[in-house]
């Protein structure tokens, strides 16, 4: 489901202050995250990013730009979050059969779930 992009060197893959509609994972070359002239990271291949904003529903926090020519893997917002969704659930059902998170209309019919909106997922309290 992932769609893979050519991208150019300089070529802006993500804007600070921006709404989430994606992620990436890098797929060739190398990108830079910055906040205005100030260098966070250089992400090499494999590197997933813009997660954050699709987490939280916030805004992204950050800018990404390609310091290379390359190829990143483009996963939308609402496939990383059925994604995301899934893997969340599986990992968190107990042994009686119960599932522990409720955050979509499937899990919804599964009795005994706790209703925890998706942007909780980066509480550090969560059990």
């Amino acid at each position: 489901a992932m769609q893979v992009v050519d991208v150019e060197r300089g070529e802006r893959l993500i804007e600070a202050g921006a709404p989430g509609d994606a992620c990436y994972v890098l797929r060739s070359g190398r990108a830079v995250v910055h906040v205005g002239r100030r260098t966070l990271a250089v992400l090499e291949p494999g590197s997933l990013v813009g997660e954050d904003a699709l987490i939280t529903g916030g805004l992204r926090g950050a800018s990404v730009t390609a310091l290379d020519v390359g190829k990143v893997g483009r996963l939308a917002c609402e496939l990383f979050e059925r994604w995301l969704l899934a893997a969340v659930i599986e990992s968190l059902a107990d042994p009686a059969g119960r599932c522990l998170l409720d955050l979509d209309a499937a899990s919804a019919r599964r009795r005994a779930c706790l209703h925890l909106p998706l942007t909780r997922l980066r509480d550090p309290d969560l059990p």
